[in-house]
C-alpha cells in the first residue's frame, strides 16, 4: 500500500522521512544517502551437499564400442562457520548529553549453513576519552528492514531472540546509547559490537566433529565464528540531519510503482548546533533498476546542470549518483535537493 504525504502525493513506503547522521568529521562532512551496504560475501556450497561423480572410459573391441564406468567417490561438504560485521558509519558526530543515539551495524553470516548469533555491545573500549552509556535494552534488531530504528524493531534479548541467519543473509543491529554531558568538542569515544556463532567458534581451521547441520563436521572459518565491528563517536558542535522523500508518478498520473513510472526524490538537509560545517557534500546513488532523468537535479528550486562545472550539482554517470556540493554551511542552514529517476 502506498503512503500519501501531507500534499496528497504518494511516497514509496520504505523511503519516507528517514533521518541520517553524518558519517564524517565536521571539517569534511560528506553525507551519503544510500541503502545500507552489506559485507561482501561470495557464494559458498551449502553444508551437507553431496558431491559424487564417476569417470568413464570408452574403447572399441573388434567392432563393438564399449564404455566402462568407475566407482563414484562420495564426499559431503562440511559446515563452514564464519561471520562478518561492520559499522554502517565509521564516525558519528554527537552532542554532549545527547540521549537515545542510534548507531547501526550489519552482521552477515558468511558461512554455508544457517547460524544462530549471540550479540554483545561494548561501550567501555580501551583508549576511549569517554564511554557512552547503554540505553537499555541497548540493542535492537531491524525487524521491519527499514534501515532505521523504529517502534517496530524488536529489542534484543540474549538467549531469547538471537538472530538466526541463513547462509549469506544479514541483519542490521541498532545500538542505542546516551552521551555524557560536559564533553569538549573533539572528544572521542568508541562503540563495539561483537557477533558470535553459538553452534561453534574457535581458532580458524578448528574442526568440530559432527557439530554441523545434519551431523556433518563444522570447521571454523577465517573469523573463527566471531566478528567485531566498531564506530567512533566524536563530540561536535554541529549536527546535520537529512530527510528524504520519494514520490511516484506513473504514466496515467497515478502513483503506481511500475515500469516507466517516475520517482521524484526530495532531500532536505538541515545544519544545527553551535558552529559551522565545512565541505558539505550530498551524494545520492541512483537506485538499482532505475535510471536518472537528465537535467532533473535542483538545489533550492533552482536547476543545476548535470556536468561538472561551476554550479553545485553533478550527475556522475560512471558512479551512477547525483552529487551536490554546498561548501561551508552555518548552523541553522537548510537546503532542498530534488532529482528524478525512471523505473526500468
Amino acid at each position: 500500500m502506498m503512503q500519501s504525504d501531507e500534499r496528497g502525493r504518494y511516497a514509496a513506503p520504505v523511503r519516507v522521512r528517514v533521518r541520517h547522521r553524518s558519517a564524517a568529521l565536521p571539517t569534511l562532512l560528506a553525507l551519503v544517502l544510500t541503502a545500507f551496504a552489506g559485507v561482501a560475501h561470495a557464494a559458498t556450497t551449502p553444508a551437507g551437499t553431496v558431491i559424487q561423480a564417476s569417470a568413464e572410459v570408452s574403447f572399441v573391441v573388434g567392432t563393438q564400442a564399449v564404455t566402462v564406468r568407475s566407482n563414484a567417490p562420495t564426499l559431503t561438504v562440511n559446515q563452514l562457520v564464519d561471520v562478518a560485521a561492520g559499522a554502517l558509519m565509521v564516525a558519528v558526530p554527537v552532542q554532549p548529553a545527547e540521549a537515545s543515539l542510534s548507531v547501526a551495524f550489519r552482521v552477515v553470516n558468511t558461512g554455508n549453513a544457517p547460524e544462530t548469533l549471540r550479540l554483545q555491545l561494548t561501550t567501555a573500549v580501551a583508549g576511549n576519552l569517554f564511554d557512552a552509556l547503554p540505553h537499555p535494552p541497548a540493542l535492537y534488531l531491524d525487524s521491519d528492514a527499514s534501515g532505521t530504528l523504529t517502534g517496530a524493531d524488536a529489542p534484543y534479548a540474549p538467549g531469547g531472540n538471537d538472530p538466526v541467519l541463513a547462509a549469506g543473509a544479514s541483519v542490521v543491529v541498532f545500538a542505542l546509547v546516551d552521551v555524557p554531558a560536559g564533553l569538549a568538542d573533539g572528544t572521542r569515544g568508541r562503540l563495539e559490537l561483537s557477533a558470535r556463532v553459538e553452534q561453534a567458534s574457535g581458532a580458524p581451521g578448528t574442526i568440530f566433529p559432527g557439530a554441523g547441520s545434519g551431523g556433518v563436521d563444522a570447521i571454523a572459518g577465517l573469523s573463527g565464528g566471531v566478528a567485531q565491528a566498531g564506530t567512533d563517536l566524536i563530540v561536535s558542535g554541529v549536527d546535520v540531519a537529512l530527510v528524504k522523500r520519494a514520490t511516484v508518478v506513473d504514466s496515467a498520473g497515478g502513483s503506481a510503482a511500475q515500469s516507466g513510472a517516475r520517482i521524484d526524490y526530495d532531500i532536505v538537509v538541515q545544519v544545527s548546533g553551535r558552529s559551522s560545517v565545512h565541505g558539505l557534500v550530498i551524494a545520492d546513488p541512483i537506485p538499482a533498476s532505475t535510471r536518472y532523468v537528465p537535467a532533473s537535479l535542483q538545489l533550492d528550486g533552482v536547476s543545476l546542470s548535470d556536468a561538472a562545472d561551476s554550479d553545485a550539482g553533478t550527475f556522475l554517470a560512471t558512479a551512477a549518483q547525483v552529487q551536490v556540493s554546498l561548501g561551508d554551511q552555518p548552523a541553522g542552514a537548510t537546503h532542498h535537493v530534488h532529482f528524478s529517476v525512471l523505473i526500468n
